[in-house]
């Protein structure tokens, strides 16, 4: 009897760790954005989920926790608060600062081995939250493509529309 509960508590902890493991080991899209641009992207958040791109939002200030994260995307723009400001300066080089700080510009940039090896980063960046957002409605067809890369998504039937 005693042998039989510790060959099942035993099988028990073998596939907890193995369960554990494999969520451990998933990549989630990171997603960096201040409050209030998040409020204003729930539909692009549930676009995403609805078309299996599995995401985990953050705010600026939790970042360098994350830092290393395969996959990354930060959205913001320089009329939001400050820690946004100091991501968007982290990400960026100064001429791409100096570009979106201008009234009226936005950009989609994509960075490779930013701050770790085989990492992929995506900014959608603005003078303001207005541009930033029609930025990445513009870029559309491009993030798309690189999400369902990186997550091996099936696209042959389209995609769900948001």
């Amino acid at each position: 009897m005693k042998k039989q509960r510790t060959t099942l508590v035993l099988l028990s902890l073998v596939l907890f760790l193995f369960i554990f493991a494999q969520h451990a080991s998933a990549n989630d899209l990171i997603i960096v954005v201040s409050p209030s641009t998040q409020q204003g992207s729930q539909k692009w958040f549930d676009f995403l989920k609805a078309n299996d791109v599995p995401i985990t939002i953050i705010a600026p200030h939790e970042f360098e926790n994350i830092k290393l994260e395969k996959y990354i995307v930060i959205m913001g723009s320089m009329d939001e608060q400050e820690d946004v400001k100091i991501l968007l300066k982290k990400a960026l080089n100064s001429e791409e600062i100096n570009w979106i700080s201008q009234k009226g510009n936005g950009n989609m940039y994509s960075k490779s081995n930013k701050w770790s090896e085989g990492q992929n980063v995506i900014v959608f960046a603005g003078s303001s939250q207005r541009i930033t957002e029609a930025v990445r409605k513009a870029n559309r067809d491009e993030w798309f493509e690189k999400f369902t890369d990186w997550f091996d998504i099936e696209t042959a039937g389209g995609f769900k529309e948001y």
